[in-house]
């Protein structure tokens, strides 16, 4: 791993595989070890964003991970009722500027890179929630009034 983050360069300085350049600078070292202070904080506060998406959302068919509630809640993914609120969601938030993602959509067995690997079993119940699930934003930007905002944006 170090010579692959050093552009693959070996001891003599002769690149023996192929690399990138991932070394950190200490400005984002600095950055990093600063965040290290406020790290309990921000992600207090990303569960209390977590829970208000899940009381507002779970009242119109949402449903949401196990113990999505022990992981940092970089993003909330939300299973919606249908993948076409999904999709329109998406949409008018992207419409608002209010980012949100459809990670896991299509399924990995749909993406070119595994088009040549045939399934032994049909996936359906991967389709049905990958085609459902949208991952909201939850980070230090993300209030209330942003959780408000993106839930008046679906039409059930």
């Amino acid at each position: 791993i170090r010579k692959m983050s050093n552009f693959g360069f070996g001891k003599n300085r002769t690149v023996e595989e192929i690399g990138f350049n991932g070394k950190l600078q200490e400005i984002n070292a600095a950055i990093g070890l600063w965040q290290l202070e406020y790290i309990d904080y921000k992600i207090d506060k990303r569960h209390q964003i977590l829970k208000l998406y899940k009381k507002e959302l779970s009242k119109r068919g949402f449903a949401f991970q196990e113990n999505d509630n022990k992981s940092a809640v970089v993003f909330v993914s939300a299973l919606a009722p249908s993948s076409d609120i999904a999709q329109e969601l998406h949409a008018a938030l992207e419409e608002e500027g209010i980012e949100s993602n459809r990670y896991y959509n299509p399924p990995l067995h749909k993406h070119p890179a595994f088009s040549n690997v045939g399934v032994a079993y049909g996936l359906s119940t991967t389709e049905d929630i990958c085609n459902r699930i949208i991952s909201l934003p939850n980070h230090s930007m993300v209030n209330e009034r942003t959780v408000s905002k993106i839930i008046s944006k679906i039409n059930l």
